[in-house]
């Protein structure tokens, strides 16, 4: 069964984006949220997308056509009933998203996927409450998922290989990069991977090693200049086993175990820093620079997928 239409649950910044670029590829998209408000800031998110897009030549006259096209919006949950897939990205709590599917499930076809879009919670424990779990799997795009290759495709227990090959598939056209995470575990493979690197940056600061500022430097001047063309487990075969064995004897007992929230970052979350959405974080983000600071990081993915394509000999 091909997938041609697509309904997508929740206009915030990932809904939008991934709605974005699946209308741009062909797809016909049913953008639901609650209120007419929630919908018009989907437009908006969608529209600045464009137009960073458009100043750096890398969406054409036609593509946004097709955007504007394609994209229909509605506050009505019945409107996804005759779609091939529908996408949730609703807030990230596991109540809500079940009573979200729960109410969906009926009114969609035998034959459609359900996928949600959350960054980490249980797939498993999210299908409990749909009577063909079968059909249901977790597709976690990467903000800012107009720009982000990252698709992760997560199986419960009970998703079908079919449904999985279809969202390959669907990923392979978006020009996308997919990745199976074949158990169904908190945080998957990315975030797991971030979280990991972020406890230690956190430690590292906590105890004073390091400014913020040297650490973000460290890692993006060194580890993660690799990154973009070589995984750690690359690296490690590149750098030699036995020297990556050898290191990880002594240090691996030194880096940080903390199971619980750092306390630097529960400090920050006390005082109402937030990072950008409210104007402070580990950084200041004064009013007049926001949009600015937003601005400056799509344009440095956006040209680190350039580079991306060109060193892959792909087409964006």
């Amino acid at each position: 069964m091909i997938i041609r239409n697509i309904a997508i649950a929740g206009a915030g910044t990932m809904g939008a984006g991934i709605g974005q670029i699946l209308a741009q590829h062909g797809y016909h998209i049913k953008l639901l949220d609650l209120t007419k408000t929630d919908l018009d800031r989907g437009r908006s998110t969608i529209q600045a997308n464009i137009e960073t897009l458009q100043a750096h030549d890398m969406i054409t006259p036609e593509a946004i056509e097709r955007i504007d096209r394609n994209i229909s919006y509605t506050t009505t949950i019945e409107d996804v009933s005759e779609v091939d897939l529908v996408i949730e990205a609703i807030v990230e709590k596991l109540a809500i998203k079940q009573a979200f599917w729960t109410r969906v499930e009926p009114l969609v076809g035998p034959d459609t996927i359900l996928a949600s879009n959350t960054s980490g919670l249980s797939i498993d424990a999210m299908s409990e409450t749909i009577t063909k779990p079968e059909r249901f799997i977790g597709m976690h795009f990467w903000n800012p998922p107009h720009i982000m290759p990252l698709v992760e495709l997560i199986k419960g227990k009970q998703t079908t290989d079919e449904v999985v090959t279809r969202l390959e598939t669907l990923c392979q056209r978006l020009g996308k990069v997919s990745v199976v995470v074949q158990k169904d575990v908190p945080g998957f493979i990315g975030n797991r991977l971030q979280f990991a690197v972020l406890r230690e940056a956190l430690h590292l600061l906590e105890a004073g090693i390091a400014t913020a500022e040297d650490i973000d430097k460290a890692m993006r001047f060194g580890p993660g200049f690799r990154y973009p063309h070589l995984g750690p487990i690359e690296t490690a075969d590149l750098g030699g086993l036995d020297v990556f064995a050898l290191i990880s004897e002594y240090l691996n007992r030194e880096l940080s175990d903390e199971k619980g929230v750092s306390a630097r970052l529960q400090d920050k979350v006390s005082q109402g820093h937030l990072g950008t959405k409210t104007g402070r974080g580990f950084y200041d983000y004064p009013a007049d620079t926001l949009i600015e600071v937003l601005r400056q990081r799509d344009v440095r993915l956006l040209a680190q997928l350039q580079l991306s394509a060109k060193v892959n000999n792909k087409s964006l």
